[in-house]
């Protein structure tokens, strides 16, 4: 492998465990106890923003805007057309799903 190759790999691999890092945290509960009359911010935004999408259809989504700074920031032709194809495969995904 090239230097160039090396590095887009680097850099994808790096994004994919980015991403899942994201999602994990999002998905995660605080595990503080609270009372069932307390109001906790943190159920309040599961709830409205988690709960209609799962952990596949965030990974995906962070995986088409990775692909997108890829394929912005790198200029080797062979890894724009694989960040296009992630890219577009991920939007296909999402609407599949």
């Amino acid at each position: 492998m090239n230097l160039k190759a090396t590095n887009a790999l680097h850099t994808l691999c790096t994004q994919f465990i980015f991403s899942s890092m994201i999602t994990a945290s999002a998905l995660a509960h605080p595990g503080h106890y609270h009372s069932p009359d307390e109001v906790d911010e943190f159920d309040a935004f599961r709830a409205n923003y988690l709960h209609l999408h799962g952990t596949l259809e965030i990974s995906l989504a962070l995986l088409a805007i990775a692909s997108i700074a890829i394929f912005k920031l790198n200029h080797n032709r062979r890894v724009r057309i694989g960040a296009a194809l992630a890219f577009c495969g991920s939007l296909a995904a999402i609407s599949i799903r």
